[in-house]
């Protein structure tokens, strides 16, 4: 206003001397009545002139609103904003609601952080409640100004909302009005850097801080049919009203103030777990029997940190994939937990056989959730996907857990979740009760230890009294009900399925010296590699004068064994120190699903180990592995070894049943084979020295794991000299037929299908493998239709298992390639690590043909072996030729005379194709003769 009074006092060329003839005080000190009315009749003047500027405005604003378009309005105000602004020391940043498609985390933080500075002055706040919190929140309302101050300088802050007109989708000729939200901080222009650099970082972590602080907690669980949608629509959450805290744990206190001081620590070490290249993230196992107080441990850390919870449960996801989308969709600041682990994941790792009997339906389900997949988001490259993360695992048996599970890393702290102590009792009494001591105390606390209660055993007592003497009262004679049902629950473990004469000294058994150990059939759903190895042992045990005796043979094995029978007592001696063995069995009643009145008897058996106490270390240490050890030999020893060959119908489903088996009977040993003695001898010692080098293997980071290479024409003993390998080491025989399978994938599968103490073989390498790395062109111009069928497969993808991570996928194997032609072999196959010995299976030689006549003719010497020596040498036959001429006649004379005819016939041949391969060569030597000569004459 004051401008334009300017402008109009100079186009009406006013005097500017304003002090003397305008005074910007109208009235003086000194009142003149002379200069007052001309004063008066001066300010009427610019008033009107001040009125009719006004009103000229108003009409040029309207009419340029409905004539000029937008475009051009808008450069002229930024034009003349842009000159004003020139000359301001302000700067103003605008904070816009949304950052392209998604939000702006500074207004986000800015909105809470504003809302703890609202003066009491301001005439207009924000109010809102959702229906699902519990904390009313306030908020700055649009255009309202507030004023923040921050190291001694002055920020304004104004809410900003204009509305947008958007195109109407539906309706296109009825648009609709959007809200658009920004805030305007402004501030002095030399305080910029300081606002980039510690006023909105300031911003930001103050309004975290007040987020946690205020936040409704929540606990969520995905929700399955939305698995291939977004997904930030897996998980479903519900309120987490949980009251448990650290205070009201009934745990023992060290316990209870390591936890607390180790979340405390790890809140605060966001930059140490960067310094140190380890993803933000701590994992907790809590184990223990039911009731001891995993879930209110795990509501309490929720509670201290103020951190969500993620309650996965595993048995109902698909596949690994499936697992990763739901831990994507997980917030940082939370809890994973997954409760009974034991449960849900280790089955798919160890049990998954038995699992698929019992319900083959949810193990097609679950079939590809591994414990891997698990794992790789604990500390694989999927740990890194979140930031400030708690992994809580929970189970009542610890000892089933795969040790891949438990290490640090993984799982970082283990907590022992255990029965009610006398300090968790005394949390429970000021609890519950509301009591710090009592005359009954101490009674309760000597009764405790052996009466073996969980807190929620205890708590349910306290909670059924308001009178706390009453209480005390009732909970001490529980505990003495508990600790008789204890006492009379030992005794009846021991005497369950024992045989008669044991069953009066289980009596005395607090004053006796012997231990008796427990090793039952299944260690939960598995079996016991100790109660198996025991049976074999104990097998060859049994003495003379036992008079009842199990004898089994199973149809497709040659082997007729004799094992324990129940009840029956074996004395064992070991180191001087005799050891008492009994095979109990007992029936327990299970329901029949298919008729329920009429129940079915399921036989559960064990052993009982009975020694002197005094020796229970040596059997721990030396005893039980020494069984173990026996029993893998005497196994290997009886063992009926099997061929195995792959069903591709079975291959997406379970690995177990991906290979076949059949009986291998082959007869060939390392003493028949037809070989050069000094490469044979080599091979054996090999192989004896690569079956006792486990411990070696392991110190040297390699897999337990042998490679040979088998190369040479046709007939010259190859799949004889594998099956005297298999014979000599005791090893089953994998046959992989490389044409018939799709993808590496695949590959993968039948490889990890393999059983340990195994020999791979792959035939004619050259013919299946090479082709795709190498010359996968070609080959699929000579056969598309094999090509098509092998097109997946890479030779990269076998080195994988020879070399790469897949070889420590199995221990103590020998791989196998056999060929032809060994020169067509990529490099890349034939290198040590790889194919570590390369056994070159050449034409019969006379040391060869000896050992044939031997196994053939049953004759050691002859007076036609030197010439036949001779023949051989010059004929180039193979091993099977030559045993193919032994086996035709009976007489040893005879059948020589004959194979020094056909050796003679093989001489010819040979003769004729080295004439022929002169002739060739010499024509073609003439040829390039003869060109050189041209060359020379043109």
């Amino acid at each position: 206003m004051f401008l334009l009074l300017l402008l109009y006092l100079n186009k009406h060329k006013l005097p500017l001397s304003l002090p003397r003839q305008i005074p910007l005080f109208p009235f003086p000190m000194a009142f003149d009545p002379s200069f007052a009315e001309s004063n008066i009749s001066n300010a009427k003047a610019i008033l009107t002139a001040a009125a009719s500027f006004a009103a000229t405005a108003v009409l040029v604003r309207s009419i340029a609103n409905d004539l000029l378009p937008s475009e051009f309005r808008e450069y002229f105000y930024d034009g003349v904003r842009n000159i004003f602004s020139r000359f301001s020391s302000q700067l103003t940043m605008v904070i816009d609601e949304m950052d392209g498609l998604g939000p702006n985390q500074i207004y986000e933080a800015a909105e809470t952080y504003l809302a703890t500075k609202i003066s009491p002055s301001t005439t207009r706040l924000k109010v809102s409640k959702p229906e699902k919190e519990d904390n009313i929140t306030t908020a700055v309302e649009r255009n309202e100004e507030v004023i923040d101050t921050f190291n001694g300088v002055k920020f304004h802050w104004v809410l900003i909302c204009e509305q947008v007109q958007r195109e109407n989708f539906h309706n296109p000729r009825s648009p609709y009005r959007s809200v658009v939200r920004s805030f305007e901080l402004c501030f002095h222009k030399k305080h910029r850097e300081m606002v980039l650099k510690s006023y909105l970082p300031h911003i930001l972590q103050q309004a975290k801080e007040l987020k946690q602080q205020t936040k409704t907690l929540k606990i969520y669980t995905f929700d399955y049919q939305n698995m291939y949608g977004s997904i930030s629509d897996l998980w479903i959450p519900t309120n987490l009203d949980h009251p448990s805290t650290f205070e009201k744990l009934a745990m023992d206190s060290e316990i209870k103030h390591f936890i607390l001081n180790d979340l405390e620590r790890f809140v605060k070490r966001k930059e140490y777990y960067r310094k140190v290249g380890k993803a933000w993230k701590r994992g907790y196992l809590l184990y223990g029997p039911p009731g001891t107080g995993k879930s209110s441990l795990i509501a309490a850390m929720a509670n201290y940190l103020k951190f969500d919870v993620y309650d996965l449960e595993l048995t109902g996801v698909e596949c690994n994939s499936d697992l990763r989308k739901l831990l994507m969709g997980i917030a940082n600041r939370s809890i994973l937990v997954v409760e009974d682990i034991d449960c849900s994941v280790e089955f798919q790792d160890r049990d998954s056989e038995k699992d698929e009997e019992e319900d083959p339906s949810t193990s097609r389900r679950r079939r590809l959730v591994t414990l891997s997949g698990l794992l790789n988001f604990i500390d694989g490259l999927w740990s890194s996907c979140g930031d400030e993360r708690i992994i809580i695992f929970t189970t009542n048996h610890k000892e089933k857990l795969d040790p891949a599970l438990l290490r640090p890393g993984r799982m970082d702290v283990h907590v022992h979740m255990s029965y009610c102590t006398p300090c968790g009792f005394r949390v429970l009494a000021s609890n519950y009760l509301g009591i710090e001591n009592h005359t009954l105390f101490g009674e309760i606390e000597e009764l405790i230890p052996g009466a073996k209660v969980t807190p929620a055993e205890v708590a349910e007592e306290l909670l059924k009294g308001d009178e706390s003497d009453k209480s005390l009262r009732d909970l001490i004679e529980f505990l003495n009900v508990k600790t008789r049902e204890n006492e009379e629950a030992g005794g009846k473990e021991e005497k369950e399925g024992t045989v008669v004469s044991t069953e009066k000294r289980d009596i005395f058994t607090r004053f006796s010296s012997q231990l008796t150990m427990i090793i039952d059939e299944r260690d939960g759903l598995g079996r016991n590699q100790i109660y198996d190895s025991a049976d074999a042992y104990l097998a060859t045990k049994i003495t003379p004068s036992t008079h009842r005796l199990k004898v089994t043979k199973p149809e497709k094995e040659d082997n007729i064994t004799t094992t324990m029978e129940s009840n029956q007592q074996i004395t064992d001696t070991f180191n001087g120190v005799q050891f008492h063995w009994v095979l109990v069995c007992s029936q327990i009643e299970r329901q029949n699903i298919h008729n329920p009145r009429l129940p079915f008897l399921f036989s559960v058996r064990s052993f009982e180990l009975r020694f002197h106490k005094k020796h229970r270390e040596m059997v721990l240490k030396s005893y039980l592995p020494h069984i173990l050890h026996q029993a893998k030999d005497l196994k290997q020893q009886t063992k009926t070894l099997k061929i195995y060959t792959f069903d591709f119908r079975h291959m997406p489903r379970n690995i177990s049943n991906l290979w076949i088996p059949a009986n291998l009977d082959h007869p060939a040993t390392f003493e028949k084979l037809a070989m050069d003695s000094e490469i044979k001898d080599f091979i054996f010692r090999d192989l004896e020295r690569f079956v006792k080098r486990k411990e070696y293997y392991r110190k040297v980071g390699k897999a337990w794991k042998r490679g040979y290479l088998l190369y040479g024409p046709p007939g010259t003993g190859k799949s004889s000299l594998i099956a005297a390998m298999a014979n000599y080491l005791r090893f089953d025989v994998y046959d992989l037929e490389l044409t018939e399978i799709r993808c590496n994938s695949d590959l993968r599968k039948l490889l990890i299908g393999m059983g340990n103490r195994s020999i791979l073989v792959v035939e004619d390498i050259d013919c299946s493998i090479q082709f795709r790395g190498r010359e996968s062109e070609s080959a699929e111009e000579e056969n598309p239709s094999f090509m098509r069928r092998t097109s997946q497969v890479t030779l990269s993808g076998l080195l994988n298992f020879i070399d790469g991570l897949w070889s420590s996928c199995g221990d103590e194997r020998i791989i196998i390639f056999t060929t032809n032609r060994k020169e067509k072999l990529d490099e890349a196959l034939l290198r040590p690590g790889r194919m570590d010995v390369h056994v070159h299976m050449s034409y019969c030689s006379p040391c060869g043909f000896r050992l044939l006549a031997s196994n053939y003719l049953g004759i050691e010497n002859h007076e036609l072996f030197g010439e036949i020596e001779e023949l051989i040498l010059k004929a180039k036959v193979t091993p099977a030729e030559v045993a193919e001429q032994l086996l035709k006649g009976d007489d040893g004379d005879k059948a020589l005379s004959e194979l020094m005819e056909f050796l003679e016939d093989k001489k010819g041949e040979m003769k004729k194709w080295k004439a022929k391969i002169d002739e060739s060569e010499m024509e073609a030597r003439e040829k390039k003769e003869r060109k050189e000569e041209n060359g020379i004459a043109a």
